[in-house]
C-alpha cells in the first residue's frame, strides 16, 4: 500500500486528505484515469481526471489484487486494518522510512507526504523553467505545498541568476521613465495573462499599477474572482441574455476584461473591470464592435443604431459595479477605431 500512497503523493501531488477520500469509483483503470478531488463546483475550472502513469497504474493492480481478498463492502479505495485509511494510519505506514538503513537514502531528512507532494512540484517547475506553474494549476488551487515550492524555485533561480541581470535587463527596461505608447488601433484580451506570461513571471517587475512586487497569488486570485463572478450571474451574457449549454449539461461564459489584462494595457482582474459574456458579444467586445460609455454606461456599438443592442444597458447585480477608469480606458480606445472607419470611408 505504502507504495502506492508515494506515487499519488509524488505523481498526483495528491495531499493526505485527497488519498483518504479515493473511493474504487474514482479509478479507471481501463481508460488509466484517476479522478481529481481537487475539482469541487467552486473550482470547476480544474480539470476532472488526471492520467494514471505506467508506475501508479502497477502498484494499483497490485494493491487491488491485495484489496480483494480483504473482502471489505466500504468503496473506500484504501483500506487498513478492515477500516478505511486515516491520518494516522498513513504516517504509521511512513514510519518505516525511519529506520536508520532508510533514513541515510533520504539524507537523514523525515519523509512524510507532504515531502513528496512538494518535491514534485519543484521538479516540474525547474524542469520547465517555471512553465510548468501554468500545468499545476489547472489541477489544483494555489495551496501551501505549492507556495513553499514556488518560493523555493525563486530562491534557486535567483541565486542562479544573480551575477547576471545586466546581461539579461537593459537599465532603461528596468527603470523605463517614458511613457509607453499604446496602440489604439490594437485591443484585444487574446494575449491576457496566459501560460506564457506565467513562464515569463518576475517577482520584482512592477504591475497593475502596484506599489510592491507581485505575487503569484495575484495570478491565481484572478482566475476565483473571474469565475465567481461568473457564478454569480450563473453563467448568463450581460448582454444579450444566452446562456450556452454544454453537451456535458454545464453551463459556459466568460469574463471580459474592459481594460484588457496584458503587458500592454495593463488593465486589473478585478470585478470592477470584468463583465459576464456568452462567447459571440466576448468576441465583440474584444473587436471593439461594442464599447460601454463611461458616463452613462449605455452600449455603444461602432456601426450604431444597425446593432439591435446600440445604447442598451448591461444587465448588471446591485453589488457589481464597474470602475469608470476602466471603461474611459477603453472608450478612448473605440473612438479612436470609430474616427479610423470614418476616414477610410471618405477615403
Amino acid at each position: 500500500m505504502l507504495p502506492l500512497i508515494c506515487s499519488l503523493s509524488f505523481f498526483y501531488m495528491f495531499k493526505q486528505e485527497d488519498v483518504i477520500k479515493l473511493k474504487l469509483s474514482d479509478i479507471d483503470l481501463e481508460k488509466q484515469l484517476i479522478r481529481n478531488f481537487r475539482r469541487t463546483e467552486e473550482n470547476s475550472d480544474l480539470v476532472e481526471w488526471l492520467s494514471l502513469n505506467d508506475v501508479t497504474v502497477k502498484y494499483l493492480k497490485t494493491y487491488l489484487t491485495y484489496r480483494q481478498t480483504l473482502h471489505y463492502p466500504n468503496d473506500s479505495l484504501l483500506v487498513m486494518d478492515n477500516a478505511p485509511l486515516d491520518n494516522t494510519k498513513i504516517n504509521k505506514l511512513f514510519n518505516c522510512f525511519e529506520r536508520r538503513d532508510n533514513k541515510v537514502l533520504f539524507g537523514n531528512k523525515k519523509l512524510h507526504q507532504s515531502l513528496l507532494t512538494r518535491s514534485m512540484m519543484l521538479y516540474i517547475l525547474i524542469s520547465t523553467n517555471g512553465k510548468g506553474l501554468y500545468q499545476i494549476l489547472l489541477e489544483q488551487d494555489m495551496n501551501t505545498a505549492l507556495d513553499h515550492a514556488f518560493n523555493e524555485y525563486l530562491s534557486i533561480i535567483r541565486t542562479e541568476n544573480k551575477n547576471e541581470l545586466y546581461d539579461r535587463y537593459n537599465i532603461e527596461e528596468i527603470l523605463a521613465k517614458k511613457k509607453r505608447a499604446v496602440n489604439f488601433g490594437s485591443y484585444s484580451e487574446l494575449n491576457d495573462v496566459n501560460q506564457i506570461d506565467i513562464g515569463d513571471y518576475d517577482m520584482n517587475n512592477n504591475r497593475n499599477l502596484e506599489n510592491n512586487k507581485v505575487t503569484i497569488q495575484r495570478l491565481v486570485r484572478d482566475s476565483k474572482i473571474s469565475r465567481n463572478l461568473r457564478k454569480q450571474y450563473d453563467n448568463q451574457c450581460q448582454l444579450c441574455g444566452y446562456r450556452l449549454r454544454k453537451s456535458n449539461g454545464e453551463y459556459y461564459s466568460e469574463a471580459h476584461h474592459i481594460q484588457p489584462y496584458n503587458k500592454v494595457h495593463r488593465g486589473d482582474d478585478s470585478s470592477h473591470n470584468l463583465i459576464v459574456l456568452c462567447p459571440n458579444c466576448h468576441t465583440q467586445f474584444d473587436d471593439l464592435y461594442y464599447a460601454i460609455h463611461p458616463v452613462t454606461q449605455k452600449i455603444h456599438c461602432i456601426f450604431g443604431e444597425d446593432d439591435q443592442y446600440h445604447l442598451e444597458m448591461l444587465a448588471m447585480k446591485e453589488e457589481h459595479i464597474l470602475n469608470s477608469k476602466y471603461l474611459e480606458y477603453t472608450w478612448k480606445l473605440f473612438e479612436e477605431k470609430q474616427k479610423t472607419l470614418e476616414s477610410n470611408v471618405v477615403l
